[in-house]
């Protein structure tokens, strides 16, 4: 969640500020792969040296502890997620970045069986908490500050 938190308003701050576009980005999309020889898009090669793909789970890291927590049972290699979003709310931190962070998150981990990641409902309310406590004094401030 934090690098995609962290990673959607870069990108749209450089599509609106450098690249001229605004309004809808539709199908703003992400992917998270175990490894890039898995991501979708690859062409599958035979090598026979590579190692194979280590198998790929989602934990939640334990705020108190900072270790991973499991959160999913199953493995995959990769998990795809798409949104509708607008770039101006990414861009400069509105609620549609946390509203877009919580419904691509919560797509991907679909994937994985989880229905959602709790650290930020859909309606775009911050639950800071559930992050790790380097995280979470960072998006702890946005609200504050930025998200509006």
């Amino acid at each position: 969640m934090y690098p995609l938190l962290c990673a959607l308003p870069f990108l749209a701050a450089h599509a609106r500020d450098r690249a001229a576009a605004s309004g809808l980005a539709q199908q703003a999309s992400v992917t998270l792969v175990a490894d890039m020889a898995a991501h979708p898009s690859q062409e599958r090669v035979f090598e026979p040296d590579r190692p194979g793909i280590v198998p790929f789970r989602v934990d939640r890291i334990d705020p108190a502890t900072g270790r991973p927590r499991p959160l999913t049972r199953g493995s995959h290699p990769h998990a795809a997620a798409s949104a509708d979003v607008l770039l101006d709310d990414l861009a400069d931190r509105k609620r549609g970045l946390l509203q877009a962070a919580a419904s691509l998150t919560d797509e991907l981990l679909q994937a994985y069986g989880c229905p959602e990641t709790g650290l930020i409902p859909r309606a775009g309310e911050l639950n800071p908490i559930g992050f790790s406590e380097h995280t979470s004094r960072v998006v702890a401030q946005w609200p504050s500050s930025a998200v509006s």
